[in-house]
């Protein structure tokens, strides 16, 4: 089942929260992918990062919350 935009984008802030992103960091990410915030993020995109986030906490030992 895919996620829908909505959902992922509502992931995509606990994962950076969870991973402790900054906001300058963020806007970085936003910016690698040419857009300024994550309601201008495609599925594709936000499942993306979403999965890359994820993986960085699993590598840090820790579980995401859901």
């Amino acid at each position: 089942m895919q996620e829908t935009k909505g959902h992922l984008i509502k992931k995509l802030h606990i994962l950076f929260n969870q991973c402790n992103i900054s906001e300058s960091d963020k806007e970085a990410i936003y910016s690698s992918y040419g857009v300024c915030t994550s309601k201008e993020m495609n599925v594709v995109q936000l499942s993306e990062i979403c999965n890359k986030l994820h993986a960085l906490l699993q590598k840090d030992g820790r579980e995401p919350k859901k």
